[in-house]
């Protein structure tokens, strides 16, 4: 991130609501107030490197505070008009803190899966309800929710299952490689972190190779005109009985004309099967069932 950039994003971390966000507001002020001593003692060189820990620091917070506003302990305490946004900030912070530092000494394995699982869980609910993207926070401040896309977290799921399975034989693991829980837990963030997706980076790369190439789609056929046929060869079969009930009136002209209105070109039986005496009595429900029969003589 240039020095516009970083200016940019200050900028717009100032704009803030400083109710909603008291953390990031309260560093933001230290670290202006800090800026000028520490300028004055740092060497020139040295100052962008001092502007990019400053965005850093308040990037985190920031991200850190959107997500504890969409947690409902958290709501409540700022609702609660005794604790200040601050305190309760400082509090949830704190808590968080200490309960990483306990799991880690006492129970690595369950902080692993809690790692494990939590954060790509949610995701993964998000994936399945949205699918493309959800905004969190103003384009301005580069904070937002990564792209949910659901061979990123399909493919998580089955690294996890990989490193759970592996578990099984955690004794002969931990005595050839001591870091053997920490490294799991590297591997599970780098694998979920939004950032680098390494579990879609390790399909594209290892996985997708190896599948077969999709098949083409089949050619694009045209439309069969089974029902037509139908409907013509009963158009023909009911013209000749008009005609042959018709000959002594001199009518049969137009009773061919008024048939030929009449019949639907589709009609369909109880069973989706083309039928003649569907047809017939959609068309003309006066129609007797002898006259459809094919038994009647030919003059």
């Amino acid at each position: 991130m240039d020095d516009t950039a970083s200016n940019a994003f200050l900028g717009a971390v100032s704009l803030l609501p400083r109710a909603k966000y008291p953390a990031t507001h309260g560093l933001n002020t230290a670290f202006a107030k800090a800026d000028e001593p520490l300028r004055s003692r740092l060497p020139p060189h040295l100052h962008p490197l001092l502007l990019k820990l400053r965005v850093f620091c308040l990037r985190q917070t920031l991200l850190l505070e959107e997500r504890l506003h969409m947690n409902p302990t958290f709501k409540l305490l700022l609702h609660a008009r005794f604790i200040p946004p601050s305190l309760a900030f400082v509090a949830a912070a704190a808590s968080t803190v200490y309960a990483l530092r306990y799991l880690y000494t006492h129970a690595l394995d369950l902080l692993t899966n809690i790692i494990g699982v939590a954060y790509p869980a949610y995701q993964s609910i998000m994936a399945i309800e949205y699918g493309d993207s959800v905004s969190t926070a103003s384009d301005a401040l580069g904070v937002g929710e990564p792209s949910l896309d659901k061979k990123q977290w399909l493919m998580y799921w089955a690294i996890y299952g990989v490193l759970t399975t592996a578990d099984h034989w955690a004794g002969p693991i931990l005595r050839l490689f001591p870091m053997y829980r920490i490294a799991k837990i590297g591997l599970l963030v780098w694998a979920q972190h939004r950032k680098y997706n390494g579990a879609a980076w390790i399909y594209d790369t290892f996985v997708r190779p190896l599948l077969p190439p999709p098949s083409p789609p089949p050619p694009a056929t045209a439309p069969r005109r089974h029902t037509d046929s139908i409907a013509a060869e009963y158009n023909k079969e009911t013209r000749y009985h008009r005609q042959v009930s018709a000959d002594n009136t001199g009518d049969a002209q137009e009773t061919d004309n008024q048939q030929d209105r009449s019949v639907q070109p589709f009609a369909y039986s109880a069973m989706g099967i083309p039928s003649v005496w569907d047809a017939a009595t959609a068309a003309d429900p006066s129609i007797p069932l002898l006259t459809l029969t094919r038994g009647t003589t030919r003059a």
